[in-house]
């Protein structure tokens, strides 16, 4: 029996309860509230009643879902408590419902009759099983609240989606069960969408006309939002076609506004473009919501503009980062309550919609219930390291450049300085805070600022390599200054770069990139040992890069070794962009070192070939104008933006330097388990992996296994040691409080997490352990912001076969023998670093298997060959 079990176990037990006999098994206060009017009951009858029948469902899932069971318990409950207020109800994150359906359910498998799924347009489909009894419920109160916004009659439905004949049948998905609920109320149903190509759809309007034809009676149209609008309102209007449809009738539609939302239609024009395309009044266009986790459930548009809740369901407004309810009219995540799930313990959900409470029920109101807007989808914190971070995407090219801004590093006025002024001035003046480069100096056209670099350019071929070098170490020495304003970073990677930027660790990394010889930057030198074949490494040119946001410390690793390399370099940079790389280049500025021979050095000169841009994700004529220019396009990004970059036009011979997305992990052995203060530097070496860079860097560590058997720990033991270590390091690398999408994202994890392992954590958010008992099948996807999953292992050589083309580092805690043969095997497999425990971010080259320096460079001959 694994621990998780005899922990279930433990708890059914000192609840004096077996598995199945503690709750009795058909709660019937939920029956009788959908025998109510869904807005009839006065508001102290309706929360009294509602906290009855979700009492009843808790005890039943408590007592018929394992993984509820452990859920509720680690908080403290068992089946037979009861609650006195709707807030304190357990949720699980709509999260859990698409990462773990078949442990979430409350009835045998042969019980369930339907599996529903969500339409899954951003990911995984959430899934509930459905059996008998809850399937009944969901229809009665479907069509009690159907029946309330529509009115009870019965009318002709017109169904602006395909029918289930020509949709190819298969598993019921949340689109089609929605459908059926509002067919209750029809008397007669026409489905008018037909499919088309490119797996999209298109409105018969041949059928269209021929279901409206001598039609006197009202009618409904019934859609699923996206579907109605993008395939039939637009087109129609597009088209300058228009319907009348009956007088009286009403358009009732469901789902998803997030697509609708990134195209700017809102409710109001959706509303008015109904009205134009089908002739129905904008008040009679009745928005429904509803998820798939709650399936039965709906919230339709009042007579007050506002949802309502009905008797059988409630909402909670929840602060982002604490979860914690916030008072009525503060917005915060939406979280619903309903007692109608009996095959799955969906009864209190937390969604990732953002929405306000805007009142409570009261005499005045034509519809009882609580009252509350849906302000759209909580903004995620992307799953994404730094090779992921970049999501500047190219659109449809346009007609001029468009809002571009330059910042010319060599001018008085230039834009680093525009940059700091600017962030000075700011509200908040962090340095971390994004600047609002719309609100900088504008350029007409990228290519003449890139003719313009390479001009500059030349100033370069004065300097040598070392005195290059020089100039970089001299600049690093005051990014470390005490009384810099870059010293909150030296945790965060500063101490790092500045150490990398020394001029000793650039030398020898110039010699390693370079054919054993930094001298080839300066003149040709004999090739091997030949006397009369000689290589010369000149400058490309101009390299183009493609800046990260969240990791602003990487440019300068790249950019460093471009300028040694004497290239201009134009840099792109992210919507995010911040203070972080202005501050550091503006550390050139007037920057003076004397060489040994006498020689003053000047970091203007270095300014002088150094242009930052930036301009929006979907301009494709800056971006061409960018690809096309430069003779280096360098890249960090995801798989999307990558690709996106690599289709730009370029120039016959353009190199392509690509970072592109990695995930790491970290493994430890049983040997440095052996004693506590191998296990301590293990732990204390994972956990700086897990804090440097938040763990958005691609060599960042997500999950460490840890191999059974150690004498001294067990892997459930150095998960408890890595708490602490990750707890002393919060406290050594300070974190930036997490912005409300980040804790959200984080607190889901937590939730989803206890239904399946153990959570070690902090109050907040700083940080979060995961155990788990066993290794999954596959690695795990990382949540970021310092949270890590360690799993148990019986086998640490057996996690290389986890090591893939995506992944970048792993960290080893192993000795001798056994760490040659997994780099062996892992290297085979793809994997390309594998650094000690506490080295993964420490940026080396080569760097993702390749040296930058040797690609910045173009190589000459002279003399040869023989």
């Amino acid at each position: 029996m694994t621990r998780s079990a005899r922990k279930l176990q433990e708890a059914s037990q000192s609840a004096g309860l077996n598995a199945v006999d503690s709750v009795a098994a058909d709660p019937l206060e939920v029956d009788r509230l959908l025998q109510e009017p869904p807005y009839g009951l006065p508001e102290d009858q309706r929360q009294a009643r509602l906290l009855t029948a979700m009492n009843e469902a808790f005890g039943y899932h408590a007592a018929h879902c394992p993984a509820y069971a452990r859920f509720v318990a680690k908080r403290g409950f068992s089946p037979q408590h009861r609650f006195t207020d709707l807030a304190e109800f357990p949720f699980l994150p709509a999260q859990a419902f698409k990462e773990n359906p078949q442990m979430l359910r409350s009835v045998a498998a042969e019980d369930i009759r339907t599996t529903l799924s969500s339409s899954a347009t951003s990911g995984i489909p959430s899934t509930i099983g459905v059996d008998k009894v809850t399937a009944k419920r969901q229809v009665r109160a479907l069509s009690n609240v159907i029946s309330q916004a529509l009115g009870p009659k019965r009318r002709p439905v017109l169904v602006f989606d395909v029918s289930p004949e020509k949709d190819g049948g298969g598993g019921l998905g949340a689109r089609g069960a929605a459908v059926r609920g509002f067919l209750n109320l029809a008397s007669d149903v026409q489905y008018l969408m037909e499919p088309a190509p490119g797996g999209t759809l298109r409105l018969n309007e041949d059928a269209m006309e021929s279901a409206l034809a001598g039609q006197s009676e009202p009618v409904l149209v019934f859609g699923f939002t996206f579907v109605l609008y993008a395939y039939a309102i637009a087109p129609l209007l597009a088209a300058g076609k228009t319907f009348a449809l009956p007088k009286g009738s009403a358009v009732a539609h469901i789902g998803g506004w997030k697509k609708l939302v990134d195209q700017q239609v809102s409710v109001e024009r959706f509303n008015a473009d109904a009205h134009k395309a089908l002739g129905i009044a904008p008040t009679r266009v009745i928005d429904f919501y509803g998820f798939t986790e709650q399936m039965g459930v709906t919230y339709p548009t009042g007579p007050s503009g506002d949802k309502h809740c009905p008797a059988f369901a409630e909402v909670i407004v929840r602060d982002p980062a604490t979860l914690e309810p916030v008072p009525d009219g503060e917005q915060g995540l939406l979280q619903f309550l309903t007692p109608l799930p009996h095959s799955y313990p969906g009864i209190a959900v937390l969604t990732d919609d953002v929405g306000v409470i805007t009142g409570r029920s009261d005499a005045a109101q034509a519809w009882g219930g609580t009252r509350f807007k849906v302000l759209g989808r909580a903004k995620k914190a992307e799953a994404r390291g730094c090779g992921d971070i970049m999501g500047d995407k190219i659109a449809a090219p346009k007609a001029a450049l468009k809002n571009v801004t330059l910042v010319d590093l060599d001018s008085d006025e230039s834009g680093a300085h525009l940059l700091l002024d600017h962030a000075q001035n700011h509200a908040s003046g962090r340095l971390l805070d994004p600047l609002k480069l719309s609100a900088l100096p504008s350029a007409g056209n990228l290519s003449q600022v890139i003719a313009g670099l390479r001009e500059r350019r030349s100033v370069l071929d004065s300097y040598s390599s070392d005195e290059l070098i020089s100039l970089i170490g001299a600049v690093a020495q005051r990014w470390a200054a005490p009384d810099n304003e870059l010293a909150l970073l030296r945790q965060q990677g500063l101490s790092f770069l500045t150490s990398w930027c020394s001029p000793t660790a650039l030398r020898r990394l110039a010699d390693l990139s370079l054919r054993g010889r930094r001298g080839h930057l300066d003149q040709f030198m004999p090739y091997g040992r030949s006397r009369r074949e000689y290589l010369r490494a000149v400058p490309r040119g101009v390299v183009g890069h493609w800046l990260s946001g969240n990791v602003p410390l990487l440019g300068m690793l790249a950019l460093v070794q471009a300028i040694i390399c004497r290239n201009a370099n134009l840099l792109k940079v992210s919507s995010t962009h911040s203070r972080v790389m202005p501050a550091l280049l503006d550390a050139l500025r007037d920057l003076e070192v004397r060489a040994p021979s006498g020689k003053v050095l000047y970091g203007n000169d270095i300014l002088a070939t150094i242009v930052v841009v930036y301009f929006d994700r979907d301009d494709a004529v800056a971006a061409a104008q960018l690809s096309q220019g430069v003779d280096v396009r360098l890249a960090w990004g995801g798989s999307d933006a990558v690709a996106s970059i690599m289709n730009l036009p370029k120039r016959f011979g353009t190199e392509d330097i690509v970072f592109g997305p990695k995930l790491s992990y970290s493994v430890i052995g049983r040997e440095r388990l052996a004693n506590e203060r191998l296990a301590k530097r293990a732990a204390r070496g994972a956990a700086s992996d897990a804090s440097v860079f938040d763990q958005y860097a691609c060599a960042s560590t997500h999950n460490v296994f840890v191999e059974a058997g150690g004498a001294a720990f067990s892997p459930e033991g150095f998960a408890e040691l890595l708490a602490e270590e990750m707890d002393k390091a919060a406290r050594r690398i300070p974190k930036e409080p997490a912005d409300p999408a980040t804790a959200a994202v984080i607190e889901s994890a937590r939730l989803r997490q206890e239904l399946v392992g153990d959570v070690l954590r902090s109050d907040d958010t700083t940080w979060s352990v995961f155990f788990n008992e066993s290794s999954p099948a596959q690695l795990p996807p990382p949540i970021y912001s310092r949270v890590v999953s360690v799993h148990a292992t019986e086998d640490a050589l057996a996690c290389a076969d986890y090591a893939s083309k995506d992944i970048q580092t792993i960290g080893l805690g192993l000795d001798g023998p056994r760490r040659l043969e997994f780099a062996n095997r892992a290297a085979l497999r793809g994997a390309e670093r594998f650094p000690d425990l506490g080295r993964m971010t420490f940026f080396q080259s080569p760097w993702d298997g390749l040296f930058p320096m040797e690609r910045l460079v173009r190589w000459v001959t002279l003399g040869g060959p023989f």
